[in-house]
């Protein structure tokens, strides 16, 4: 039964199937874009090229952001009637259509019980740490271990290349920007891993973690 219950919350409920699936290539621009920037920064900085040429690619950022974020919304709208009054799309009313769509999943299977949710919450987490795996490196350790190293980079970049008070005040927007890239771009790697790698872990955690939302309705 918790296999079945994980097919139909893969393959039915994920985001990619809900929302994500006709405007995937979007997601893949914003990547592309985000890269191409940190790229770009780094060597008009190190050519001495004016900061302003960088200004397209950082417009074309922000500008497909929107876009996503734009397309995100009007595909939950269109599909579910569901207005995202935030800034960002989904919201509280997206997740309680998730749920809602879990319950009567559960309730036709006869599990939508206090008691059968739970024992269910227990399978999955069990069964999450047993698929753990070692390989993968974590966001956190990833920075702790870089950050030292891009400290010593932009200690050196400034020794080197800034002479004016001006070149220093642009290094530094220029590393906070990239090292903002950075972070971002760590992240949706590291999305892209575990998809790769740890997405039947993650499933079972996002799916317990939706079962005990679950249990507030009935308790």
């Amino acid at each position: 039964m918790i296999q079945k219950l994980l097919d139909y919350y893969k393959k039915e409920l994920s985001t990619s199937k809900l929302v994500f699936n006709q405007i995937r290539w979007l997601w893949w621009l914003f990547i592309f874009i985000g890269i191409l920037n940190g790229v770009i920064g780094f060597f008009i900085f190190i050519l001495k090229k004016p900061e302003y040429f960088q200004i397209p690619f950082v417009i074309a950022f922000v500008v497909v952001f929107l876009l996503l974020n734009h397309s995100a919304k009007k595909e939950v709208k269109k599909r579910y009637n569901i207005n995202s009054t935030g800034f960002l799309w989904g919201g509280i009313e997206y997740q309680e259509m998730l749920l809602e769509m879990l319950k009567a999943y559960l309730d036709k299977n006869n599990l939508y019980t206090d008691k059968k949710i739970r024992a269910l919450i227990e399978l999955l987490y069990k069964r999450a740490e047993k698929t753990r795996p070692t390989g993968l490196l974590g966001l956190g350790v990833f920075l702790a271990l870089f950050i030292p190293v891009w400290s010593s980079f932009i200690g050196w970049l400034y020794e080197n290349y800034s002479n004016t008070f001006q070149d220093a005040l642009s290094l530094i927007l220029l590393a906070t920007v990239i090292l903002a890239m950075i972070i971002g771009i760590s992240r949706m790697t590291q999305t892209m891993l575990i998809d790769i790698f740890d997405r039947e872990r993650q499933t079972m955690k996002e799916l317990a973690s939706k079962l005990e939302d679950l249990l507030l309705y009935i308790e």
